[in-house]
């Protein structure tokens, strides 16, 4: 799911986003291939819209899957 799609489906559908779908758009963001208006739409959707235990749960996963192990 793309962070376009992942916004239409909190603001148009007005509903919660799967596990897999906040992941999905959190790669996108870490990847690159999201704006920073992009970003900044979606956590401003979904802090308005109240986030979801799912839609955290996605977005962490994402993030520690980026994320570089430190010893």
């Amino acid at each position: 799911m793309s962070i376009r799609v992942a916004l239409a489906a909190i603001v148009n559908d007005r509903r919660d986003l799967t596990e897999d779908e906040a992941s999905s758009a959190m790669h996108e963001v870490l990847s690159g291939e999201a704006t920073p208006a992009q970003l900044g739409a979606l956590m401003i959707a979904l802090r308005m819209k109240g986030e979801s235990v799912d839609e955290i749960v996605g977005l962490a996963k994402a993030m520690r899957e980026h994320s570089l192990r430190v010893e």
